[in-house]
């Protein structure tokens, strides 16, 4: 007669054995886990590793474009009189005949007024950049320059040289005399602008020069 035998596993032996199976998963999710952190690390290593790329700009000259006056001394527009003392007001600068004078180089974009000086060979169009360099005396609030023809779009009454200057006094206009400020002037002709205030009884005489 056979007999059929019938082992148990004792109930502590069971434990460990199950214990030493679940020790046997972390470890093995523990390798899993360090060798993606290295793989990571390589990753972001090579990443790091790549070689830095310079590129460098050469020097560049720029040539001011070319400025021509009309006259040395300039003359106060007799459409701008000067103000009395008390009263501020702004003055235009210009050199006297210039609009007739030939070449019409001036008269070309001044619309028959005067001018002080043109830009480049004053075809019109853009124009470049060039320096002035002033000192202004006592009197004399701010300068600035502009085309030495009338704009158009000032409204009927207003279309003279007084109204016109003062479309262009603002911030953005006035010159800065120390010499390290450009002005970009387009490729016509110009003339020079002023305020002054009301208490200066002398207003000396004021050179500008451009490079």
């Amino acid at each position: 007669m056979v007999h059929a035998l019938h082992a148990k596993i004792p109930v502590g032996f069971r434990s460990r054995s199950k214990e030493r199976r679940l020790e046997g998963g972390e470890s093995l999710k523990r390798k899993l886990l360090i060798g993606a952190i290295a793989l990571i690390a390589v990753t972001v290593g090579a990443v790091v590793a790549v070689t830095t790329v310079t590129q460098h700009f050469p020097p560049i000259g720029r040539t001011p474009i070319q400025l021509t006056t009309f006259c040395d001394n300039l003359a106060i527009s007799p459409d701008t009189p000067i103000p009395p003392v008390g009263t501020a007001g702004t003055i235009r600068f210009q050199c006297e005949g210039s609009a007739a004078a030939e070449p019409v180089l001036c008269s070309n974009w001044s619309s028959g007024h005067d001018c002080a000086f043109y830009v480049g060979d004053s075809a019109g169009g853009g124009g470049g950049l060039a320096t002035p360099t002033f000192t202004l005396p006592s009197g004399y609030v701010h300068i600035w320059v502009k085309g030495a023809g009338i704009d158009p779009s000032l409204p009927i009454g207003q279309q003279d040289e007084l109204h016109d200057c003062n479309l262009f006094n603002n911030n953005y206009h006035w010159l800065n005399g120390d010499g390290s400020h450009p002005v970009e002037l387009g490729n016509i002709s110009h003339v020079y602008c002023a305020t002054v205030d009301s208490s200066t009884a002398l207003l000396t005489a004021v050179s500008v020069s451009w490079s």
